[in-house]
Parts: C-alpha cells; structure tokens; sequence
C-alpha cells in the first residue's frame, strides 16, 4: 500500500496493506503482492476466498473493511 494513492489515512493504509497480504497468501507460499484496485474490488477472487479473509481478518480490520464500504455507499 502506497501513501496517499491508496489512502491518506492510516487505518485505510492497513487494511490496503492487509488485503495484499491476503491476496499474497492465496497465490501460495512465498509470494508477494502489491496492492491494486482489482484487490480492492474484489475482481480475480470468488467467495471462497473471501470467506477465509474474513475467518483470517481481526474485528479491527472488518470494522475497517465495514466503514470503507459504508462510506463507498
């Protein structure tokens, strides 16, 4: 996660940074991703996936997730 492209905010930063995380895991051992708006959105993943971020995610960075959807409307 870069700041400001991907947020100028530090809780935004993180869960920018969390979701790269999650998506590096899913890719396998050993690898790296860089956060993207395709992460972001949620394109290239299936709800399998997204079922184990939110089993994997803390209550901090749902509540994260939960806002900045929110306030995407």
């Amino acid at each position: 996660a870069q700041y400001p492209v991907h947020s100028t905010e530090r809780e935004g930063l993180v869960m920018a940074a969390d979701l790269a995380m999650y998506q590096a895991k899913s890719m396998g051992r050993n690898q790296t991703a860089a956060f993207s708006n395709d992460i972001r959105d949620g394109r290239g993943s299936d709800p399998y996936q997204l079922c184990l971020l939110l089993h994997a995610a803390d209550m901090s960075t749902i509540e994260a997730m939960a806002a900045a959807v929110d306030a995407k409307g």
